[in-house]
């Protein structure tokens, strides 16, 4: 290595360069999920449900007439609209709605809500394009989206978001701790350097893996 020092140090840039654009790949290709003994009961039980009825409600449309109520003309136009928009969304199935059952208990009492339901596997995660086709906005008839479902892409979007956030405040502290402690910013640059390498090396991993 002291020999062919250049010679390392350009293999060594070229492989971090490597890992980074394989690392990026890496959050399309994981998934939320794990977090449920493979061989508890209520494990078992939810599997079930998933095979035999589609699984439990995982998305929920909100539909709120701005102007009116749900049972007017608009409103139960968009909510066909939504409910119909609903049921094309892979992974999706036994869309139910206020218009259809007419049950009281998917509407407000001021008639100014009413809710779409729709079945999804415990495991399904709505995407941005699935959740964005969902969402609608009128002058007179709004739909928002939530359920676990949509709830998982927004948990997971959250976390990236405030993980960056985190690193923003915590590798200035750290290069600044570690430059009091070496007294050099090159021998304190060294341990970080190290650090991004290795993150960006496991994140091509999990690219690999996943």
């Amino acid at each position: 290595m002291v020999r062919r020092a250049c010679l390392v140090l350009v293999a060594a840039m070229l492989a971090v360069v490597g890992f980074g654009v394989l690392g990026f790949g890496a959050f399309g290709k994981l998934k939320t999920g794990g977090f449920q003994d493979p061989g508890a009961q209520s494990t078992t039980a939810q599997t079930l449900t998933d095979q035999r009825f589609g699984g439990s409600v995982g998305v929920v449309l909100l539909v709120h007439a701005e102007a009116g109520t749900v049972d007017g003309a608009p409103a139960r136009a968009a909510g066909a609209q939504a409910a119909s928009r609903l049921a094309a969304v892979p992974g999706v199935s036994d869309v139910v709605s206020y218009w259809q059952t007419r049950d009281p208990g998917l509407r407000s009492q001021d008639g100014k809500y009413a809710l779409i339901l729709g079945s999804t596997r415990s495991d399904t995660v709505l995407s941005s394009s699935e959740l964005a086709s969902l969402r609608s906005h009128s002058g007179q008839v709004n739909v928002t989206v939530g359920g676990s479902a949509a709830i998982g892409y927004d948990v997971t979007k959250q976390v990236g978001k405030s993980l960056g956030i985190a690193e923003g405040i915590a590798v200035p502290i750290i290069l600044a701790l570690l430059v009091f402690a070496f007294g050099s910013v090159v021998a304190a640059l060294l341990p970080l350097t190290i650090g991004v390498i290795a993150i960006l090396g496991t994140f091509a991993e999990l690219f690999v893996l996943g």
